[in-house]
């Protein structure tokens, strides 16, 4: 399982504090409640949080942990209600004066209306046991108010490649393992889900059934209806034979399934996930009279509890999962009347709370169906032109909506001001959350569209190791053979992957790749994609990185290299240059070359048996010093077509060296000395240089300070 760390507040370096508030996020199924659960075991086997006294782990969809509004009512909660008030008065008084930690596992599935304020609330802010540890697992989509409430911000990322590899070996024999393999690489949207623990699970059981879901609403469709037969299957009540549409199981196990949506989207909108026994009877009447059904056919799982001591034990259930939940929900809403899904549309549709319920609506009804068609149509998508404006200005509205057109299968249906996400061969999702049903899709939009794509802008998307495995897939399977830009800087995990699977089925002769500092640690891998390219000509890098062994090995087919200004060192820069022995351009700006004898390295290494036909030295301190050496370059070699020493401080003196080079040189082409600090004089013995040479056919020297006597000369 991967665990990344993508926020931390500085700490103070005077106090060594660690890190109190805790925000453990994740998708659904990702492992939050286990990861919770364990964090409680570690701290029992003195392994964890070692400096706490008493640990709390607290399941925030319990409606009686809801119901609790101090710390009285809390201690009465944790004891089963088995303490008087003498003993719970002694607790308060032992509470506040050792180390408290608290767990709280669900943010999400607390109520709306605690998450602003309530006791719980106070714990996490601190107002109550101050000095405690407070850990939080939650959904993304619940947490923006607690962003700032927090220290430290870790994200789940679900199974690393070779764990999803080794569970799926554990679970299939070869020759199984390589239909999946196949199977997943036609299917993206399914193959990223594989990354959450409960979807493989799921989509093994599914696979070994004989069925193969492709979208999320399809999965949950397979999984409820296998879940139902092999209910039936264990109490012996045998059924005909499994179907393939939750309408076509039997009216009787389908009326309770369906009372059983009803009572799914009314936790929903309640934002509750326990039900008592009485709610589930009450929804479902005659439940308790069909063999085998008290649990929904194997849909809901049962949780014993003593609410109260030596009240007796009592009976509460859930359904299996919250994806679960939501797409029986979306189910109930479908059979509501068409004003009624219209108007809940309206309320809803934008809100995060009921994202999936409704991108599996659209999944279940289609694009086209009728109420969804009307809803869209009464400017909540594009007719109406003010809520066209509101929509194309929020990227992660229209995001939303891609995704309920991509999860029914219907890419070429979807609106035009939707897709201008992709427009004019651009994807530009910048800073959004993409998650990796989000990732999936877009791969998929793309592989299935007719444009030619040249853009692709992902920074700052929160992108985990799970969305890059997906476009690493992606890019593997399906070249962009037109693909000249790609942006994954920003995001919590390393693109280096991505960036490396691209240059080895890179089919483009130009590309750019913006990076960031942890290139540094990815040079080897980059190289050895590089020595398998054989079309590239020309590669840009973003980034910080160490570039000695780069040019070295930058070799054959290639031509061209543009250096960043940080990391460049010296002599040892210029020995990658003499193995290479094709390199034609060469772009090293913004370095104080002066600095480490860059410069003078570089003119030595031009002074030699090089490649190079164009060489930009622009911005890089370059003084009359290191000019005159220019000079003397130039005046020997034969292969520098285009050269740029802008913006430098060569002033009159190395003005005056480089027209000597410029008098005696038979091939250079191109010559800009702008920004250089030249008067009229320096302009002068250039004006004068240029009447002799015979090759040069473009010269800069603006913004100097040659005035009119330099422009006459």
């Amino acid at each position: 399982m991967i665990i990344y760390l993508i926020h931390t507040k500085r700490p103070d370096p005077n106090t060594n504090e660690l890190p109190t508030r805790i925000l453990i996020e994740g998708a659904p199924g990702i492992g939050k409640t286990v990861l919770a659960k364990e964090i409680a075991f570690c701290w029992a086997n003195n392994t964890l949080l070692n400096n706490t006294n008493i640990l709390f782990l607290l399941i925030l969809r319990d409606p009686a942990l809801q119901k609790v509004e101090n710390t009285r009512q809390l201690i009465q909660y944790v004891s089963m209600g088995g303490l008087n008030d003498e003993e719970i008065q002694k607790c308060i008084s032992q509470l506040n004066n050792i180390k408290l930690g608290f767990v709280f596992d669900g943010f999400d599935e607390y109520p709306s209306s605690l998450q602003k304020r309530s006791y719980i609330v106070s714990i996490i802010n601190g107002e109550v046991f101050p000095n405690s540890i407070v850990v939080i697992t939650s959904r993304p989509t619940a947490t923006i108010s607690l962003h700032n409430r927090v220290d430290r911000r870790i994200d789940i990322l679900g199974f690393a490649k070779e764990e999803r590899e080794e569970y799926i070996s554990q679970s299939l024999d070869k020759e199984k393992k390589e239909e999946l393999d196949k199977y997943l690489k036609q299917k993206p949207t399914i193959n990223a889900l594989c990354f959450i623990p409960l979807h493989l699970a799921v989509l093994l059981y599914l696979f070994q059934q004989g069925s193969l879901p492709e979208t999320l609403t399809e999965m949950n469709e397979f999984f409820i209806i296998h879940t139902i037969y092999q209910h039936l299957k264990r109490h012996e009540l045998t059924p005909s034979g499994v179907v393939d549409k939750l309408d076509k199981v039997p009216k009787p196990i389908l009326d309770i399934v369906y009372n059983l949506a009803k009572l799914a989207f009314k936790g929903l909108q309640q934002n509750k996930l326990i039900f008592t026994l009485d709610e589930i009877e009450e929804a479902c009447p005659n439940i308790s009279n069909m063999l085998g059904a008290i649990n929904g056919f194997g849909l809901l799982q049962a949780v014993q509890h003593y609410p109260q001591k030596g009240a007796g034990e009592t009976t509460s259930f859930n359904f299996l999962h919250y994806t679960m939940q939501e797409y029986l929900a979306a189910q109930h809403v479908t059979i509501l009347p068409d004003k009624e899904q219209v108007s809940l549309m309206e309320k809803t549709f934008w809100d995060s709370q009921f994202n999936f319920m409704w991108m599996m609506y659209v999944g279940i009804v289609g694009v086209k169906a009728e109420n969804f068609v009307n809803f869209i149509s009464q400017g909540k998508v594009y007719k109406n032109k003010n809520e066209l404006r509101v929509v194309a200005n929020d990227k992660r509205k229209r995001l939303h909506v891609f995704q309920c057109f991509m999860e029914a299968k219907s890419i070429a249906d979807t609106p035009a001001v939707i897709t201008s996400m992709f427009k004019d061969g651009k994807v530009t999702l910048v800073n959004l959350n993409l998650l990796p049903h989000h990732i999936s899709s877009l791969t998929l939009f793309i592989s299935t569209s007719s444009i030619n794509w040249k853009i692709l802008q992902l920074r700052g998307c929160q992108i985990g190791d799970i969305g890059m495995s997906v476009l690493e897939q992606f890019i593997s399977e399906y070249t962009i053979p037109t693909l000249e830009y790609f942006d994954l800087s920003n995001n919590p995990s390393s693109p280096w992957g991505v960036y490396c699977t691209i240059i080895r089925y890179c089919s483009s002769n130009s590309l750019t790749l913006c990076g960031d500092d942890r290139m540094k640690e990815h040079v080897s891998e980059i190289i050895k994609c590089l020595k398998c390219c054989s079309k590239l000509y020309s590669l840009t890098i973003g980034g910080t990185i160490s570039w000695d062994e780069f040019i070295k090995c930058y070799n054959t087919n290639h031509n061209k290299v543009t250096l960043p200004h940080d990391d460049i060192t010296g002599e040892k820069t210029v020995e990658g240059l003499k193995m290479n022995t094709t390199l034609q351009r060469l772009n090293i700006i913004g370095s104080k070359l002066c600095d480490d004898h860059v410069a003078v390295n570089i003119i030595n290494y031009l002074n030699s048996n090089c490649t190079i036909q164009e060489l930009n030295l622009s911005n890089s301190g370059i003084t009359s010093k290191e000019a005159k050496q220019i000079a003397d370059v130039i005046i020997v070699n034969t292969t520098l077509l285009k050269f740029n020493i802008s913006h430098n401080k060569i002033f009159d003196e190395g003005a005056l060296a480089i027209s000597d080079g410029i008098k005696n040189n038979n091939s250079l082409q191109e010559l800009n000395i702008s920004s250089n600090n030249i008067t009229s004089k320096g302009a002068k013995q250039i004006a004068d240089a240029i009447i002799v040479n015979t090759t040069l056919l473009k010269f800069n020297i603006s913004c100097n300070k040659i005035f009119d006597e330099g422009a006459l000369d």
